[in-house]
């Protein structure tokens, strides 16, 4: 299925977003990093950012489902990993409390140490 998606994606000259939570979902803990790879690749002719969904599972057991607010640590994991393979990133939050999901995070992520406040909803890892 996901190889597909990545297909016609490529065959219509569209850029993929990435969503982890539900690529976890969906398919697994295993190899989300090479479902990244053929999404940034996605983007290669591109002048804008590569977008993405962030969102957290709402229970082990209902896995599916977003949570209220982001899992700070599954989103800078996920960041951690990914660093360097793309110079920016725009994030669209999937979760239950919307704004004060943002706001929340970014209450969180300025506590990272390193890490660099661009504005209100923006930041640079180090």
């Amino acid at each position: 299925m996901i190889k597909s998606f990545f297909q016609a994606f490529i065959g219509a000259r569209d850029s993929a977003c990435f969503r982890l939570h539900h690529h976890l979902a969906n398919q697994g803990a295993g190899n989300w990093e090479g479902a990244w790879e053929r999404v940034v690749s996605t983007w290669g002719d591109s002048s804008l950012p590569i977008k993405m969904h962030i969102s957290s599972p709402r229970f082990e057991k209902d896995f599916r489902a977003h949570r209220d607010y982001i899992d700070v640590e599954m989103f800078l994991t996920f960041l951690k990993t990914i660093k360097g393979s793309v110079p920016e990133i725009y994030c669209m939050i999937e979760a239950k409390k919307k704004d004060e999901a943002l706001f929340q995070l970014m209450r969180q992520i300025k506590r990272v140490p390193g890490v660099e406040l661009i504005n209100e909803a923006s930041f640079r890892m180090p």
